[in-house]
């Protein structure tokens, strides 16, 4: 007999019900076990038949080569405009990181 099965004071919660919880497997007991199996299991056959499934991928005109198409000056100018974005803002921060340096310099010199 358990130490928790002869004193109440080390019952603790739910310890009336030991052989409720031992038969009902609990959160993490052995019929989560199975049923995370079975649902890995349904989940990649499921991917795999909607990729045997799935249509023949066609290139688009950037992948192909054409590279009069309006698709590809489209793609061209989107990458233009992010570098134009991206670098804006980093030389941003750099300006603002010089402007405090040079402030904290200032207020070093008249202290």
């Amino acid at each position: 007999m358990h130490l928790r099965q002869q004193h109440p004071v080390f019952a603790g919660r739910g310890a009336e019900d030991q052989a409720v919880r031992r038969t009902s497997g609990g959160a993490r007991g052995v019929g989560s076990r199975g049923r995370r199996a079975r649902w890995m299991t349904l989940s990649l056959l499921t991917m795999a038949s909607l990729l045997l499934r799935a249509p023949a991928v066609q290139a688009c005109a950037v992948c192909f080569g054409k590279s009069d198409d309006p698709m590809v000056r489209g793609a061209a100018a989107g990458v233009i405009f992010l570098a134009i974005v991206v670098y804006g803002v980093l030389f941003s921060f750099a300006g603002i990181a010089g402007l405090f340096f040079l402030k904290a310099r200032r207020l070093s010199r008249r202290g």
